[in-house]
């Protein structure tokens, strides 16, 4: 579709149709075995709930995953959020994402029943419903999305979202340049992998400051609530929310589940 060449270059590198899941899993997770993606994404989930501990996931509530990949995290989001909910399990946990090639993946492997259904869509408008959703997460995924996009998506999840729902958002920050440079994967390379739109991992990084002024002006959520570290983490809400004592955390060393 034109006007969307950088997104679909971004997104290339996750949409490879002749890969097996068990290949794609070691290509996009730097071999971690299947034993440590099952760990990881049990601590991405816990994170969620444990640095915003004012987000509780009802009975029979809709979820959604945005960027959902090969189901990690969706696996571990009804396995922990059952918990969370009094043993009450979420109706629906919805995966979104752009590359079509890893929704079939994703559904394969966990074997595409209830509570797990995936839907695709064009990077731009998903086609849900308005005020359906009782909770919207993202993990690890939006980060290598192009940033007009992202903050288009966030216009996106306030439409989605439930008057009283939530969405928690897992992002890169610009505190990671420095030790990326150390790594070798260097600011001048990642720029260059942009421009020439090279079927690579792009990154975008992002601030708390930014993201405050984008969340609470730009897109009018009236709860808007950033937490930076060595990553960002912002949870928003459509309803303004009033925090009581001992609800505000920070993040600590537990909070990144690539540490």
């Amino acid at each position: 579709m034109a006007g969307r060449s950088e997104l679909l270059a971004a997104a290339s590198t996750w949409n490879k149709a002749d890969e097996d899941i068990e290949l794609t899993n070691k290509r996009i997770h730097g071999g971690v075995s299947e034993e440590k993606l099952t760990e990881r994404a049990d601590r991405f989930i816990l994170t969620i709930f444990n640095t915003f501990p004012y987000v509780h996931v009802g009975p029979s509530a809709t979820i959604m995953e945005i960027g959902s990949g090969t189901g990690y995290l969706m696996e571990a989001m009804n396995r922990l959020s059952t918990r969370l909910a009094e043993k009450a399990p979420p109706r629906k946990i919805i995966g979104l994402d752009i590359a079509e090639h890893m929704l079939a993946k994703a559904k394969k492997r966990l074997g595409g029943v209830p509570p797990y259904e995936f839907v695709h869509y064009d990077g731009l408008r998903p086609p849900i419903e308005d005020n359906s959703i009782d909770l919207i997460y993202s993990c690890a995924a939006l980060q290598h999305v192009p940033k007009l996009y992202v903050y288009n998506l966030f216009f996106e999840i306030r439409r989605m979202l439930k008057p009283n729902g939530f969405s928690v958002i897992h992002l890169s920050s610009f505190r990671q340049i420095p030790k990326r440079e150390i790594l070798g994967k260097t600011w001048r390379l990642e720029i260059s992998n942009q421009i020439k739109k090279r079927s690579v991992h792009w990154m975008h990084y992002y601030n708390k400051e930014e993201l405050d002024i984008v969340l609470s002006s730009g897109t009018g959520f009236g709860h808007v609530d950033v937490r930076e570290d060595h990553a960002v983490w912002l949870c928003v809400s459509k309803t303004p929310l009033s925090l009581g004592e001992g609800t505000s955390l920070s993040l600590g060393d537990g909070a990144n589940p690539f540490s």
